[in-house]
């Protein structure tokens, strides 16, 4: 009987595998990976972020497959595959072979598990610590071995090292347990004491972390980042779970629940509904009050988990094959689109494909054409030239582009302390505090235009000004089709005076993705600190279809940026009326050239636009 759903699973699970594999040695690196990348290069206990496990299988991974994608991915690879193989051993231990099997298929539909490991994310050693551990208890209730007890203590030390969020599955397998007299009988075992013990002196680390930096980790985990008060985003993140978990499975996950609730008479179920319906609870009732600004949508992935393990068993127990074939059927097809979706970001003309359907993959545009040139600026000049990027993404990034034989200093940037890395870059030397020391070296400052707010751009340069006095344009680097733009500055010793600061525009119309037809209606503005703007052109797909009448006063720009020295404010604002007879209808990229008096051009806006007849 159970030789199909087994099948089925090795089947699905080494597709999956290979397609990881493939993905893992081609997908562009993630910001986050970067910067956990640069964390193992700094060993440490714990950081200003995350405790070390990621930091740490980052580092082994690249001592054994050097700095690459797949130097730094492998480990993260090894336990995402491994992830489903717990799912089939906690249900083939507790409801037999078959929902063994079945189980694990479970956990392979459910789309973001099927993607574990393919990034360097700690959400990977996360949910295998947390099966690992649900295992362990599983494994006590039915009789206190060694075995068990050192798998408990290896799951809660690892799930310990790995994120601040395990407290949370912590504290729901905690009541589970408890709350039967099975789980309370565990507490009176040398051998569980022992390994519970193990399990908190896992936690030293961090709490040492936080006691020399005056509990900076877990006041971003769980203060700073939080506005602690309702909004209606987190209602909109719970009416996206079931779109993102499958709306059939996640109907599934909570009918276990239910039937849990049911059984809790059972230990074994009263464990399940702790350690997957506490977090989930918690995770419902605060979504309207905690972190907005990140991603957050992968936060119960674990409780997911440890739910459907028992969900293949209650569809057949209770007589519902049917909802069993509509789920893989549906969750199957869910599955695919994620895969593809993944797959075009690799694959030749993917992304622009996506882009088109009006998915703009932002963390995934690969910037490998800003990190060749900033490696090509920096063989260009001098040995002791130090390379410095405006926010610690950035700074990560380029390291890794640079295979860490160049030390990046990151400045206080805001998206640094928004992260909860604005510390451990202070405790490294590698943010602003070490800028005096460059006075006599020559520099290279690389900059994410698009990591600024655009009302924040102009205060910024300024800033950088202030920074490094006589820089001067060292080039751009312009991707997704223009909307995301790296410069790059060069100060050499010694260098006084004025900076070369950049052009900035904005269109206020049209609006992106505007459909317009006939003459059309342009107008923004555009300023140039220090030099002016000697003109404003309007592109459509590349070529010159205007010049704008430029000098229109525009006293909002005035009062947005009170500092701003171009000679021109406030009458920086434009206007222009293109002739679109002759223009073939349909999706066309519409863009602005403005040139300084300076003598150079940059080109800004890049929106779509649709012209119909």
């Amino acid at each position: 009987m159970a030789l199909r759903p087994r099948r089925a699973f090795l089947t699905s699970w080494l597709i999956l595998l290979l397609l990881k594999v493939w993905l893992a040695c081609s997908l562009p690196i993630f910001s986050d990976e970067a910067w956990y990348w640069l964390e193992g290069r700094q060993p440490a206990w714990a950081y200003s972020d995350l405790p070390g496990l990621t930091a740490w299988l980052a580092r082994l991974g690249t001592m054994v497959g050097g700095d690459s994608l797949i130097g730094l991915r492998w480990p993260f690879l090894l336990l995402g595959a491994a992830t489903p193989w717990l799912g089939v051993r906690i249900a083939r231990r507790w409801l037999g072979e078959e929902a063994g099997w079945r189980a694990g298929i479970c956990v392979l539909l459910l789309p973001l598990a099927s993607t574990a490991g393919l990034l360097a994310l700690p959400d990977v050693p996360l949910m295998f610590a947390t099966l690992l551990t649900f295992d362990a208890c599983l494994g006590l209730l039915e009789g206190v071995t060694a075995a068990a007890c050192v798998q408990l203590a290896i799951g809660l030390a690892m799930g310990a090292t790995s994120h601040y969020r395990f407290l949370i599955a912590l504290a729901g397998g905690a009541v589970g347990l408890l709350a039967s007299r099975e789980g309370r009988a565990l507490l009176r075992n040398g051998r569980v004491l022992a390994a519970l013990a193990c399990g908190a002196v896992a936690w030293l680390p961090v709490a040492l972390f936080n006691f020399d930096e005056h509990a900076a980790a877990l006041r971003f985990q769980f203060v700073d980042r939080h506005p602690w008060r309702f909004h209606l985003h987190g209602l909109e993140l719970q009416m996206a779970q079931p779109l993102l978990t499958g709306p059939l499975l996640y109907a599934g996950i909570a009918w276990v629940l239910w039937q849990a609730w049911k059984r809790r008479h059972d230990s074994r179920w009263m464990l399940l509904l702790g350690a997957a319906g506490l977090p989930l609870a918690l995770f419902v009732g605060l979504a309207p009050f905690v972190d907005i600004q990140r991603v957050s949508f992968h936060w119960p992935l674990s409780a997911y988990l440890l739910a459907l393990v028992a969900l293949p068993w209650l569809l057949r127990e209770g007589g519902h094959p049917r909802w069993s074939a509509w789920i893989v059927a549906s969750n199957g097809l869910l599955c695919v689109a994620l895969w593809s979706f993944a797959t075009l970001l690799v694959v030749p003309g993917g992304d622009a494909w996506l882009e088109r359907i009006g998915f703009r993959p932002k963390m995934f545009v690969a910037d490998d054409a800003a990190t060749d040139a900033a490696r090509q600026r920096l063989l260009a000049m001098p040995a002791d030239t130090v390379a410095v990027a405006d926010d610690f993404m950035l700074a990560a990034k380029l390291e890794f582009a640079l295979a860490g034989s160049r030390r990046v200093i990151s400045l206080d940037h805001r998206l640094d302390a928004k992260h909860g890395r604005a510390v451990q870059l202070a405790i490294w030397g590698r943010d602003e505090s070490a800028v005096p020391a460059l006075a006599g070296r020559p520099v290279l400052l690389v900059v994410d235009e698009e990591a600024l707010h655009p009302e924040a751009r102009e205060p910024w340069s300024r800033h950088l000004c202030a920074l490094f006095p006589g820089m001067t344009d060292a080039g751009e680097v312009a991707l997704d089709e223009g909307r995301q733009h790296f410069l790059f500055y060069r100060r050499d010793p010694g260098a006084t005076g004025r900076c070369a600061y950049p052009s900035f525009a904005f269109l206020r119309s049209p609006l992106p993705d505007a459909r317009v037809s006939g003459a059309l209606e342009v107008a923004g503005w555009a300023s140039q600190d220090g030099v002016g703007v000697a003109r404003v052109e309007v592109l459509l797909d590349g070529r010159s279809v205007a010049l704008a009448r430029y000098g229109i006063e525009d006293v909002e720009v005035r009062s947005q940026w009170p500092g701003s020295d171009d000679p021109r404010q406030p009458d920086v604002g434009f206007d222009a009326h293109p002739d679109l007879t002759g223009i073939v209808p349909g999706w066309h990229e519409l863009a602005l050239r403005v040139t300084g008096n300076d003598g150079r051009v940059r080109v800004l806006e890049n929106r779509t636009i649709r012209v119909s007849r």
